[in-house]
């Protein structure tokens, strides 16, 4: 029988109070949202902007926007499912926004 190779020791999860964790406001998520774009401006983007002039094209595209943004928001002490973030081509920054705000726990 062959030898197993040991376990490695799990990372301990990052603790946030809900009094620790940001808040999250418009800016901020607006800010998460842009940054995970494959088109990620310099300079500052008018929430009334879809996603498709961001470089999200395709529902594989938008599909990894919603992991970026879920990633972003557990990093911070949020959580969101990746079904609750409205995210497709012609999704304006504030639909996705509001999604996410709502849907955030």
């Amino acid at each position: 029988m062959p030898k197993r190779k040991p376990m490695k020791k799990a990372k301990k999860a990052t603790v946030f109070t809900l009094a620790s964790r940001p808040e999250l406001t418009p800016e901020r998520v607006d800010k998460i949202v842009v940054s995970n774009t494959p088109k990620a401006p310099t300079g500052d983007v008018d929430p009334d902007t879809q996603l498709v002039a961001l470089g999200v094209v395709s529902n594989e595209l938008a599909e990894d926007l919603r992991a970026g943004v879920q990633s972003d928001l557990n990093g911070i002490g949020w959580h969101i499912k990746q079904d609750d973030i409205t995210s497709t081509p012609s999704t304006m920054v504030s639909q996705c926004r509001t999604s996410v705000i709502k849907h955030a726990f």
